[in-house]
C-alpha cells in the first residue's frame, strides 16, 4: 500500500500529556477519551481513541499545545481485528 493511502486510513491513538485535561474537552480534542492520573507531584492525562486521518491528529496536538498541555508521548496502537474490518 502507498504511503498516502495508508495515512488516509483511520488510525487509534494514545496521546499523555502533562496536567489535567478535563473530559468537557472530548468533543474539541476528535473525541477521545480523556482520561487523567496522579502520580506522585505530577499529574497526567492520557488521551485515546480513533482519529480518522493525520491531519485529525496534528489538530489534537496542536488544539493541546494552544491549550498548553505539554505533550509527553504520542502512540499509534495497532487496531485489533474487528476494528479493522471496521475502518
Amino acid at each position: 500500500m502507498a504511503q498516502n493511502q495508508r495515512s488516509a486510513r483511520s488510525s487509534k491513538y494514545r496521546i499523555t500529556v502533562e496536567g489535567r485535561v478535563s473530559i468537557d474537552w472530548s468533543d474539541y480534542l476528535g473525541g477521545l477519551t480523556i482520561k487523567s492520573s496522579q502520580r506522585k507531584q505530577q499529574a497526567t492525562t492520557t488521551l485515546s481513541g480513533h482519529l480518522v486521518d493525520q491531519a485529525a491528529l496534528v489538530g489534537v496536538i496542536n488544539s493541546l499545545y494552544n491549550l498548553g498541555f505539554p505533550i509527553l508521548s504520542i502512540e499509534q496502537q495497532a487496531l485489533n481485528n474487528k476494528e479493522k474490518n471496521y475502518v
